[in-house]
């Protein structure tokens, strides 16, 4: 019967690469704790659930190929990444230094985020975030602005933003402190 991978430290396969494989693939999910680092040219990781919003886990690859039978995806990679993702529940990956490489994506929502230098995202295939909205937009963080490029189809193509313009992203907390 299947169990968790709990990743504790950093596993490092220098320019090979590595997979993990969590029990028997709906029944195992990969954990990750605080300092936990993939470091190769690719990942294949293959479980229940990959990660959460709390506990992401962290990498530097080339690439991943990343299947989740019932949870979601949640990986920060350190630099540039191509990614192929599959997930019952969201699939939120984010580059803190580099472009993201989209083959393909599905989930049950959807976040790609590129930061950094080359923080550019290119999308090669499909991208489906179930029955949600879906906006291709920058922001610039030194500067606190936000721009929509373009909006997504039904049928699966994209739309022009009308007027796209920068905007200030204005922080409003509505929940009073303690």
């Amino acid at each position: 019967f299947g169990s968790d991978i709990t990743l504790y430290g950093t596993v490092n396969a220098g320019a090979g690469n590595v997979t993990l494989a969590a029990g028997t693939f709906a029944s195992g999910d990969i954990v990750a704790n605080t300092g936990n680092r993939i470091i190769g040219d690719s990942l294949t990781a293959t479980a229940s659930a990959i990660g959460t919003d709390a506990a992401r886990l962290n990498t530097t690859l080339t690439s991943l190929d990343a299947i989740s039978a019932s949870g979601g995806v949640f990986v920060t990679e350190t630099d540039a990444l191509t990614l192929t993702a599959s997930a019952v529940g969201a699939v939120d990956v984010q580059t803190t230094n580099g472009a993201l490489s989209v083959n393909s994506v599905n989930g049950a929502g959807v976040a790609l985020t590129a930061g950094g230098a080359g923080n550019g995202i290119t999308i090669d295939g499909t991208v489906d975030a179930g029955a949600s909205n879906v906006t291709f937009e920058g922001i610039r963080c030194e500067t606190r602005e936000n721009k929509i490029y373009a909006l997504g189809r039904d049928d699966g193509t994209w739309a022009r933003a009308r007027d796209p313009k920068w905007s200030r992203i204005v922080y409003s907390d509505t929940a009073p402190h303690p």
